[in-house]
């Protein structure tokens, strides 16, 4: 080993030492048990899926976890979607493909999850409305309450977290509970939060970039 893997490998060390890792979330949420923890996606870079996976297999694998007790829920896949039988019907997937960028991780996620025995459930309508519409909100917030697992875990965009009642495609006023937002430390975090935990998830895997864990506790 060299004198460099020698530094580098201490830096890593301190790293882990100083900044919770994706275990310390997965326990936070097997003991405090939130509604619901969110990952902020910006649908352009395999980031926010990677590290959605990631902390599905963390969670999967503490003793803890008991088999169907987190189910991932996923924007742009249909509701009436099959992902356990191979069909991922939506706009979710063609985000992979070489003409929409190719530059996602959704199936992989979606996969992931499956592997874990984790269900995953889509939550858009099978017709043209605004993205950004209260219609579509409602839709969603009605998918995912009526999933029954103890924690959901979501995959949605980011513009979709505001915690602000005055726009209409905000998701987690629509929700309330008990909510943790995940999103890397230059996204935008929504006020209202209790407490804010930074998070070590700098795997080239995944991300080089340190991401921050938002606790809200919303009526």
């Amino acid at each position: 080993m060299t004198n460099g893997e020698v530094i580098a490998g201490a830096a890593a060390a301190e790293t882990n030492l100083r900044l919770p890792g994706l275990q310390a979330l997965a326990e936070q949420v097997l003991v405090e048990k939130p509604e619901y923890v969110i990952f902020g996606d910006a649908h352009i870079t395999a980031e926010h899926q990677n590290i959605t996976a990631a902390f599905l297999e963390t969670l999967a694998a503490d003793p803890r976890y008991r088999h169907g007790g987190a189910g991932l829920y996923v924007e742009a896949l249909y509701d009436t979607a099959r992902p356990a039988e191979g069909d991922f019907s939506g706009g979710v997937v063609r985000y992979d493909q070489p003409n929409f960028g190719g530059r996602t991780k959704y199936l992989a996620a979606m996969q992931t999850a499956i592997r874990l025995g984790i269900a995953v459930h889509g939550i858009d309508l099978q017709k043209d409305v605004d993205q950004e519409s209260l219609e579509r909100m409602l839709h969603w917030k009605g998918a995912i309450e009526s999933g029954t697992e103890q924690t959901k875990v979501l995959l949605v965009g980011a513009g979709h977290l505001w915690n602000d009642a005055g726009k209409p495609a905000d998701l987690m006023y629509l929700l309330g509970k008990t909510q943790l937002v995940a999103s890397n430390e230059r996204a935008y975090n929504p006020p209202g939060f209790s407490e804010r935990m930074p998070l070590e998830v700098a795997r080239p895997d995944i991300t080089d970039r340190q991401y921050v864990v938002a606790k809200y506790q919303l009526p």
